[in-house]
């Protein structure tokens, strides 16, 4: 597990269906750093038209756990600006040691992957949201070549925004074949498949949500060359007792990874970005204590 979550999960508190303020989402991020779950969290998200807000706040007074924090950025429609907002953090938090070191956004085509790679400042790592179906084998390829990495959504706050098993398989199928690493996004609060609530609200529709160790072990298979039935499976399994940890190694119903496979997992599957820290962590122990 500390090989699977390390660093894995990107706090984006800011946005929905927390929705969180500012103020909030920073503190609770320091309270993150400084909590002894801190190896699983990974990077503060923020879109970048609220860079400057962001700046402002810790230029003023660093709140506790910052020092050193990392930072990956969500670009608006103008990319031009989103690296703008970004080369402008960095340069007044430099002697923070806080950094924005990524930058997340959509692609729509292949020109739009050059566009990026033109701009993307040195030091920030790039993560490229391409549209599902179509060519999406050819801009996976051009991903590679440029040394991007992809972004994968995986739910939202309704039910429509949840991909097909099927899509999200090809995705796989596709990142693992051409190598090009990812992270997801969106929707995976749970480590294993089940109806949940969309949002926080009481009153709020319930869906089938993906969980995080689904989309760890599917990957797994996609990496193996596993066929495409069996990635479905790996992504819809809502039995937890399908899933345990065993020694190095993770286990999903009569197949097991060793070390060796877990370890070749993140160097595809950075990461998750969950508008909750704790959802995912509180879960997991309880999921996988059979």
């Amino acid at each position: 597990m500390r090989v699977l979550l390390a660093g894995a999960i990107d706090y984006a508190g800011l946005f929905p269906p927390a929705g969180l303020s500012l103020p909030e989402a920073v503190a609770n991020y320091g309270e993150y750093r400084r909590s002894s779950d801190h190896w699983a969290l990974g990077r503060f998200v923020v879109a970048t038209d609220r860079l400057p807000e962001l700046a402002d706040r810790l230029f003023q007074a660093e709140p506790a756990g910052w020092r050193g924090a990392r930072v990956s950025a969500t670009a608006g429609p103008s990319l031009g600006a989103a690296v703008e907002a970004v080369v402008r953090f960095n340069g007044r938090l430099e002697g923070r040691a806080i950094a924005v070191d990524a930058l997340e956004a959509k692609m729509a085509d292949g020109d739009a992957i050059e566009h990026f790679t033109a701009l993307l400042p040195n030091g920030v790592v790039g993560y490229a949201e391409i549209p599902p179906g179509g060519d999406q084998d050819g801009l996976l390829e051009r991903l590679g070549r440029h040394g991007l990495n992809a972004k994968l959504r995986m739910g939202g706050v309704t039910r429509d925004l949840f991909p097909s098993g099927d899509g999200v398989a090809a995705f796989l199928a596709a990142v693992a074949a051409r190598r090009v690493p990812f992270k997801a996004t969106a929707g995976l609060h749970h480590p294993v498949r089940g109806e949940y609530r969309l949002t926080y609200d009481e009153g709020s529709p319930r869906a089938p949500m993906y969980g995080f160790l689904n989309l760890a072990v599917a990957t797994m298979v996609a990496l193996d060359g596993g066929p495409r039935d069996r990635i479905v499976a790996a992504l819809q399994d809502d039995d937890p007792t399908a899933f345990a940890a065993e020694g190095s190694g993770l286990r999903w119903r009569d197949r097991r990874f060793g070390a060796a496979g877990v370890e070749g997992l993140r160097r595809s599957f950075h990461g998750f970005g969950s508008c909750s820290f704790r959802e995912p962590i509180d879960e997991l122990e309880p999921a996988l204590a059979r």
